[in-house]
């Protein structure tokens, strides 16, 4: 395992960051927060100090190689940001905040589309564009819901509600055939939007219950199917895990039985492929885990409630291949999530205390 100080940070929010998107250059990162604000910051990695040396970080989190500005947005957003997402030409962010869900024009800072749930209690946790037209998004009402953004309507042009708790997050595969979720049920719930079949995956045994905070769908497809290999997942209280979806078989099985919903209880470990542990397990906040999606999906990155971001190798043996830390080691800075950036090899964390932090010459050997 290589140890590894953070080199550079700077203050984005003065509140917990949670919800963060790269640009597909790496060079641009968004971030919303618990104060309702989205900031755009910038990666730049030619500010040197007197002795001409890249300037390091500081626990203050004042660093000019991050540099953090107010987007050019009117007040968008009313209540506290749980996710944004980028669509592929990085030119629309989408924002779920509350009970609203919200599509804007990042060149021209004008409003595409503004999505509000009448129900004032409703909280979309999670969204994603699906493509330039179409978005989807998971909310405490145990619902997922699919938009069309050319539509004159606001409502769902396809709902699903299966869940017997909160939704989550959700994942959405290269291809965009399958979007999986996850709940406080202790249920990932996979949905195939070719077929119309749903199939879950319990992980947690009858006797417990442990929500699902994080949920990632990996590049490779299975067998050269058109279904992602491999689902990771997060919970309260318990290790990542990576799942083996081998989502034909199932389908298969299905046509067979004739059956519309199929459960597969991943609590015993039949599908249940490996499991990535921290030096402490998560037990309070949603702290995001996903695969790196570089030339393939053999490494995991994730934040935690230790100070800590890690990065696993998926083989061999699950072995913990960085473990990404402050300065200080303080165990209250809580990474919420984590990105790698494949162009330059930099990683970037957002914290629970509103700054960003990057870790430059992250290799990864595939």
């Amino acid at each position: 395992m290589i140890k590894k100080t953070a080199a550079y940070s700077s203050r984005a929010h003065d509140s917990p960051i949670t919800a963060l998107a790269v640009s597909s250059s790496g060079r641009y990162v968004f971030t919303g927060a618990k104060d309702s604000t989205i900031r755009l910051s910038s990666i730049s990695m030619g500010d040197n100090d007197a002795d001409g040396n890249h300037s390091k970080e500081d626990n203050g989190c004042n660093n000019s190689s991050l540099c953090c500005e107010v987007l050019k947005f009117s007040k968008i957003a009313y209540s506290p940001i749980s996710n944004i997402d980028l669509n592929t030409s990085n030119t629309k962010i989408l924002i779920s905040s509350g009970n609203s869900l919200i599509v804007q024009d990042i060149i021209t800072s004008k409003s595409v589309k503004k999505i509000f749930d009448k129900r004032n209690w409703v909280e979309n946790n999670d969204c994603k564009f699906l493509n330039d037209s179409l978005i989807v998004s998971v909310n405490n009402d145990n619902t997922l819901n699919f938009f069309d953004l050319k539509a004159s309507t606001v409502k769902p042009i396809q709902s699903y509600k299966k869940a017997k708790d909160s939704l989550n997050c959700l994942a959405v595969s290269s291809n965009n055939y399958l979007v999986s979720t996850g709940s406080n049920d202790g249920n990932v719930y996979h949905f195939d939007l070719r077929s119309g079949f749903l199939y879950t995956d319990r992980l947690s045994k009858e006797s417990e219950t442990n929500p699902i905070t994080s949920i990632s769908l990996s590049n490779a497809l299975l067998n050269n199917s058109l279904y992602p290999s491999f689902c990771l997942v997060g919970s309260l209280n318990t290790s990542l895990k990576m799942l083996d979806l081998n989502i034909t078989s199932d389908i298969n099985q299905k046509k067979t039985k004739k059956i519309e919903y199929l459960q597969r209880n991943t609590g015993t470990g039949f599908h249940i492929l490996q499991s990535f542990k921290k030096s402490k397990r998560d037990t309070t906040y949603k702290i995001k885990a996903k695969f790196i999606q570089k030339k393939s999906d053999n490494f995991v990155i994730s934040g935690s409630e230790s100070g800590s971001v890690y990065i696993w190798n998926i083989n061999p043996q699950s072995s913990c291949f960085y473990q990404l830390i402050t300065s200080t080691e303080n165990e209250k800075n809580i990474f919420l999530d984590a990105e790698y950036l494949p162009n330059f090899d930099y990683v970037v964390a957002s914290n629970s205390n509103g700054c960003l932090y990057l870790w430059d010459q992250i290799y990864l050997n595939t």
